[in-house]
This record gives structure tokens, sequence and C-alpha cells, in this order.
């Protein structure tokens, strides 16, 4: 499972040597999962690691969250940052400052095809069925080529423990119901691969888009000039 992580990194030309790499752990089986594909990713491209942890205090038992990614962290001679209430991406971006780096967080491939159905259900354009892309701009998710369960099966292997939310079984919220109700019955009564496969539906999707996407800003670049912030078409 490493070396695919590792091939889906470098095609997605996710890191550069020295990169400042700022990793959202939160303590559940993704993001730990997460930080210790980064430090086997630090032992091929020479990468420095930096670890956010978010509190919101919402949940009972976030201390204890908290309490062991700072454990694991110091375990893995890595930095820890307590962000505390603010708003996770604005505290990566807080973290990484005017470094040059990337900030890495632990999307998978699951966490897709919910969002690929969230978008669906609710009424979306191509772009909404792209998915979660595996690189915005310094934005890199290393683990969107994984399903769940092959992260879970790694860390079982390697017998790393982690954190679970309990707001995960929760049904109050309209992805834990993608995925505790609708994705589960689509695995069991139509395909196991059922996620493999909404994940390569979104990945042409993701295709097309950016073709019609490129496609456009070239006829924009050939067909209208800009003067004086008024756009005109050319004769």
């Amino acid at each position: 499972m490493i070396n695919k992580v590792m091939r889906f990194v470098k095609e997605q030309h996710m890191f550069d040597a020295k990169d400042y790499v700022v990793a959202g752990v939160s303590g559940g089986a993704d993001s730990v999962c997460l930080l210790f594909m980064l430090l086997e990713i630090q032992k091929v491209i020479p990468i420095a690691l930096h670890i956010v942890h978010i509190n919101h205090q919402i949940r009972s038992d976030a201390a204890a969250d908290a309490q062991y990614v700072a454990a694991l962290a110091a375990r893995e001679h890595c930095s820890t940052e307590e962000a505390g209430r603010q708003v996770r991406y604005q505290a990566f971006y807080k973290v990484l400052g005017t470094r040059r780096g990337k900030i890495a967080v632990a999307h998978n491939q699951n966490d897709s095809c919910e969002t690929f159905l969230f978008h669906l259900f609710r009424g979306t354009a191509l772009k909404g069925l792209s998915g979660i892309p595996a690189v915005r701009g310094i934005v890199v998710r290393p683990l969107l080529c994984l399903e769940r369960t092959e992260i879970e099966a790694f860390l079982a292997q390697r017998q790393i423990k982690f954190r679970i939310d309990s707001t995960n079984f929760e049904d109050n919220y309209t992805r834990n119901k993608i995925r505790h109700h609708i994705l589960a019955w689509a695995e069991k009564e139509i395909s196991p691969a059922v996620v493999n496969h909404i994940s390569a539906a979104s990945a042409k999707v993701r295709d097309a888009y950016e073709l019609i996407e490129d496609f456009t800003r070239q006829a924009m670049k050939t067909c209208v000039c800009i003067r004086d912030d008024s756009y005109y078409i050319r004769e």
C-alpha cells in the first residue's frame, strides 16, 4: 500500500524536495494513516513535516484526541500545533505562512464518493460531480487513491492505534447518512467495488471538466481582448 500511495503522489506531482508540509491530523484512522504515509514519503523525498491538530471542542472526548496526536507527534519526532477553535484550513494556511510547501489532508476514495453523491442528490453541474481533487493549489491529498477499508487494514496490520470520532456513528449529518445507508447498501446489494467504480466515474468527469475549461481558456485568448478593464471580441 505504501508503494501505491508513493506512485499516486509522484503521478500527481504532490511534493517537491524541501517542501514544508503542514499535515492535518485529527487522530482518526485516515489522518493517522496520512502521518505514517508522509513519514514513508519523507524517506524518498526530503520534506519537513509539521502536524496540526484542531480541537473544535464540539465533542466531550475531543481533548483525548488532542492528547493522543500530541503523543504520536512526539514519538515520531514531528512538531505539533494546537490551533484550538480556528477553522481547519485557516489554521493550516496560518501555520504554513510564507514558506514554500504544501498542506496535506487525509481525504480518501470514500470521502470523494460521498461528495460525488452529495452533490448529485442536491443538484450540480459537471464540476460538482468531479469529486475531491488530489491537488488543489497547495492542498494535497495523498490518500485519495485508497479506500477506507485499505486504510484500516494498513493500521491493523501495523498495530497502529487511532481515535474514533463518536459523531461518525450519528445520522445528524447528510454525509453520514450517505455513508451509513446509501453507500453501505450499494456495496452490499449492488457491488462490493462500488466505491472504486464511483471514483473512476468521478475521475472521468473531472477530466472532461478540465478539458472543457482548457478549451474555454484557449478560446478566450483567441477571441477576446481586454482594454481598460473592458472585454472586446476580436475581429
